[in-house]
């Protein structure tokens, strides 16, 4: 009977360490969500330096233009 008692233990001890990996399935999902936050938000940071690249492009373009037509 002691053993049988010994058994019982080792597959309710297996069993509940198996019950356990539901949870971090449950948990994936944010962690994907973040992975999205974070390439939307680089996105939006190089549009804001692409932006400023493009307004000092055309500061320069005309400061040019105004050079060329004075002389």
């Amino acid at each position: 009977m002691n053993r049988l008692q010994g058994l019982g233990a080792t597959l309710l001890i297996f069993i509940g360490g198996c019950s356990g990996g539901e949870d971090t399935n449950v948990q994936a999902p944010p962690k994907q969500d973040q992975l999205f936050q974070v390439q939307a938000d680089a996105l939006e940071k190089a549009k804001g330096v692409e932006q400023m690249l493009q307004d000092a492009a055309d500061k320069q373009r005309l400061m040019i233009e105004e050079q060329t037509k004075t002389h």
